[in-house]
């Protein structure tokens, strides 16, 4: 699963991918940038099925 942080502005804070957990059911992603504000911000997470879906949500 890919991850992508935004600023309000649209500019990229950071992007990365996130590996999953070890029971499966969950994915973990761990931040490295430095983001004071959180206000506004959009967090877009990726992920391809069987390599044809590709399926996005956006927070």
């Amino acid at each position: 699963m890919s991850v992508a942080i935004y600023n309000a502005d649209g500019s990229e804070v950071e992007h990365g991918i996130a590996v999953q957990s070890a029971d499966g059911l969950k994915w973990v992603y761990t931040v490295t940038a430095d983001n004071s504000s959180l206000d506004c911000d959009r967090i877009i997470m990726r992920v391809r099925v069987l390599s044809r879906y590709l399926s996005e949500v956006e927070k």
